[in-house]
């Protein structure tokens, strides 16, 4: 067996593990998930800069991290038509280690009729403004032997990779569509009252987004906001040095 078939044994039986030990616990989020769609935006309010911080770590590390107390949710960089990205079926990004880490992928599966519509409203690969917010995730430790509870921001970057391979939409468009989507984010966050967020560099994987551009927007949207605190976990790669770049050129590191 190769890698990927390896990933795709692991995920069927952490799925299955899942489903067997928390099932209660998976049903209440799936009963709590709210679907964000393209017509939202937060009630007007006068916000303020979150804080800042940069972290030389996984998603899921920030998460254990960070679970003290305070309401934290974290940002799925999630595919925008399959549940759980490549998953159950082997592959591995951002999307499918926090699968691995946690019940997400067992919560996601349950929503096809929200794929179904992305999957109908492709947009170019720009894609939409869509999200599942889904309250009380746990997430576990490499040993299960600690879990913490989070939510969790679902929602897909614009696929930039799309207009580098045939030009179905040009930079401009891409970038405003990062923008409108990031605010968008930020919008769910304060309808929400999360506290912390964890983020990174959304998108900048396979969906090709420049780092340096997603960790700018970043800092400018959520410089109007109730969120407290965004983490920005990035592993130890060259996204890690532009987001580092980026904070301490304006001086937020």
């Amino acid at each position: 067996m190769g890698r990927k078939d390896d990933l795709k044994d692991i995920a069927l039986k952490h799925n299955e593990k899942m489903n067997r030990l928390y099932s209660g616990e998976i049903q209440k989020s799936i009963s709590t998930t709210q679907v964000f769609g393209t017509d939202f935006a937060r009630d007007e309010m006068d916000g303020k800069r979150a804080e800042f911080v940069l972290e030389k770590s996984y998603t899921q590390e920030s998460v254990l991290k960070h679970a003290n107390g305070k309401k934290l949710a974290v940002l799925n960089f999630a595919s925008y038509r399959h549940a759980g990205g490549g998953f159950i079926n082997g592959a591995m990004a951002q999307e499918e280690a926090l699968c691995h880490a946690s019940f997400l992928y067992n919560v996601l599966s349950s929503f096809p009729d929200y794929y179904e519509w992305n999957e109908a409203n492709y947009n170019m690969g720009l894609y939409m403004n869509r999200a599942l917010y889904s309250p009380g995730v746990y997430f576990f430790n490499d040993d299960d032997s600690k879990y913490v509870s989070a939510d969790v921001i679902t929602c897909a970057a614009p696929n930039r990779s799309v207009m580098l391979k045939n030009g179905k939409f040009s930079e401009e468009q891409n970038e405003s569509a990062l923008k409108d989507r990031i605010r968008f984010i930020r919008d769910i966050c304060d309808s929400s009252c999360v506290e912390v967020l964890i983020a990174g560099a959304f998108g900048c994987g396979v969906f090709a987004q420049r780092p340096e551009k997603v960790a700018s927007l970043f800092v400018e949207l959520f410089s109007d906001t109730n969120v407290k605190q965004v983490v920005f976990a990035v592993p130890p790669d060259r996204n890690y040095d532009s987001f580092e770049r980026v904070l301490n050129s304006i001086g937020l590191k």
